[in-house]
């Protein structure tokens, strides 16, 4: 409850619990009714004048996306070190029977 004793937090707590109130009598009124799914709140976010240079918004399906070429990406490098680590021990045995049939 300490959230509260700052008058900063409180008139923020105010100020969404009166959006939501908003909202509530709004959907008493009319029925539930879906909002575009694009949320105006990030796309005001994402404007050039709101944001620090070098930072980009980026949507939920864009960050998987990322994740999943990450992903694939140490999946190709760890498949290329084990291919490396065979083909050292097959040189290491082939040198060692070269040298052992002298």
């Amino acid at each position: 409850m300490a959230y509260f004793d700052s008058e900063k937090n409180k008139a923020l707590w105010n100020k969404r619990m009166a959006a939501l109130r908003q909202e509530r009598d709004r959907r008493e009124r009319d029925g539930y009714k879906p909002q575009n799914r694009r949320n105006p709140a990030v796309e005001s976010l994402n404007t050039e004048a709101t944001r620090e240079p070098g930072v980009r918004i980026i949507t939920f399906d864009e960050l998987v996306r990322k994740v999943e070429g990450q992903r694939r990406q140490e999946r190709i490098y760890e498949r290329a070190i084990a291919i490396e680590k065979r083909m050292q021990r097959e040189r290491q045995m082939q040198s060692g029977a070269v040298a052992a049939a002298r």
